[in-house]
């Protein structure tokens, strides 16, 4: 009955033990435009402190909230 309903509650703690949480930092990342795919910059000095971030391109002239994000490369 437990199993029909999706009730996890009865797995061995050996079972969820294993499980292996990794965080990233969201630092380092590059932000890119999601028209042009170069570098974007931030709009205002008070982006993301004091207000939304807002990104500018200064290649194709794109303005907005929306960025795409480059992984740095693992080693």
């Amino acid at each position: 009955m437990g199993e029909a309903s999706g009730d996890t509650s009865s797995a061995p703690e050996s079972e969820t033990g294993k499980i292996k949480l990794r965080r990233r930092s969201l630092k380092g990342r590059q932000k890119l435009c999601p028209n042009c795919l170069s570098r974007l910059r931030l709009a205002n000095s008070l982006a993301g402190w004091m207000t939304p971030e807002e990104f500018f391109c200064d290649k194709c002239g794109y303005r907005g909230h929306v960025s795409l994000e480059k992984a740095p490369k693992e080693s």
